[in-house]
């Protein structure tokens, strides 16, 4: 991917009007004061450029410049149950045992609430074994595909690291107290871009390599379970309900 154009001739001009700034000779440095006031407008105007074409690169692609294809797509994959059971107990044991064998872990456990995570490679395995645990009610399923957002955001993060080691490298040329302040004030905050952008990054792909299993427990008695109405009310001295329950 190449670099838009303005933001090499603002690069060019950055560095240009800096080194001016950041001479050897301290009398010379204070009388361009004013050259300094403008390279740091052009500093500015970087950034600003590079934000504005950082907000532009969102064209899908892998590190070679191709489009990803199906295997190198980014998605997450989410999954609700409601769960019937008439025993909480036996039902949260299946359910960790499930998350065990699909080599998963427990996120949350709370009264009814259960939730898990599993790798993505496992995802539609372990959705197909859901019913052992009870009786589903309801379920959904999502997927939400973060190709364009993952790439956009490395794309970002490497713009911000190439910024930052130019400026390091500025800052490495020594001058005037005021200027380098000016210079390192600068580096402060393209690193705390890098961290965030970084920490975005970890996040995300951790979404993306454990996909998320959230199961709501309804818990009903036995003998609840199996009543049904009966059509004609003289059946009931039938004994039919009881009969029924007890099987």
């Amino acid at each position: 991917m190449k670099t838009p154009v303005p933001s090499v001739l603002l690069l060019t001009l950055f560095f240009s009007g800096c080194s001016m700034a950041l001479g050897s000779d301290a009398a010379g440095s204070l009388g361009r004061a004013s050259e300094y006031a403008d390279s740091k407008q052009v500093a500015e105007g970087l950034v600003a450029e590079s934000e504005r074409a950082d907000s532009t690169i969102i064209p899908a692609l892998t590190d070679d410049g191709s489009p990803p294809t199906a295997a190198d797509r980014k998605v997450i994959y989410t999954a609700d149950y409601q769960v019937r059971t008439s025993n909480l107990d036996v039902a949260l044991e299946r359910a960790k045992a499930l998350a065990r064998s699909m080599g998963g872990w427990v996120q949350e456990e709370a009264s009814v609430r259960f939730v898990f995570r599993v790798p993505s490679g496992k995802f539609w395995d372990t959705t197909a074994k859901v019913p052992e645990i009870g009786r589903v009610i309801s379920h959904s399923i999502k997927s939400q595909d973060v190709t364009e957002k993952y790439l956009d955001l490395g794309i970002r993060l490497s713009v911000r690291k190439k910024f930052l080691n130019e400026l390091q490298e500025l800052y490495a040329k020594g001058g005037s107290l005021q200027d380098l302040l000016a210079v390192k004030k600068e580096i402060d905050r393209v690193t705390e871009e890098i961290e965030a952008l970084e920490g975005r990054i970890r996040y995300l792909k951790e979404q993306i390599d454990w996909s998320t299993i959230r199961l709501a427990f309804q818990v009903q008695s036995e003998s609840v379970s199996r009543d049904f109405n009966l059509p004609f009310p003289w059946l009931g001295s039938l004994g039919i309900q009881t009969l029924m329950r007890a099987r």
